[in-house]
């Protein structure tokens, strides 16, 4: 729908707006969206022990030192360690539904006793 002035000039224009969505480069199909739980590493409350830490550590060349890896963690923010792509990063960790029991397994040898199964890597 356009409204024109009385010289016939297009004054300006309304139409629908759709949505923007995003698209792969590997396929013409829109992708779907969909919030989903995530697992975070607070990274900015250790952001100023990351920082002192960094001005301990001798670095070669130093301006990584200075400027890139300071400036890096300078910006960090929460990481969502958790993020979920087609190649998927697991998280050996197993919660309750209440979240009352948490159990991170930290081995192989843990997950073996655990399960009761052996691991085949």
């Amino acid at each position: 729908m356009s409204k024109t002035s009385g010289s016939g000039n297009t004054c300006f224009q309304a139409a629908h707006a759709a949505p923007d969505t995003q698209s792969s480069c590997n396929s013409p199909h829109p992708l779907l969206l969909q919030a989903v739980p995530s697992w975070f590493v607070e990274v900015t409350k250790i952001k100023d022990q990351l920082m002192a830490n960094n001005a301990q550590t001798h670095w070669v060349p130093t301006y990584v030192k200075e400027k890139r890896f300071h400036n890096w963690l300078a910006d960090a923010h929460d990481w969502a360690v958790s993020r979920s792509r087609f190649w998927g990063t697991p998280l050996p960790v197993w919660a309750s539904k209440d979240m009352e029991e948490i159990v991170v397994i930290g081995s192989v040898a843990e997950l073996e006793e655990l399960s009761g199964h052996k691991v085949i890597l």
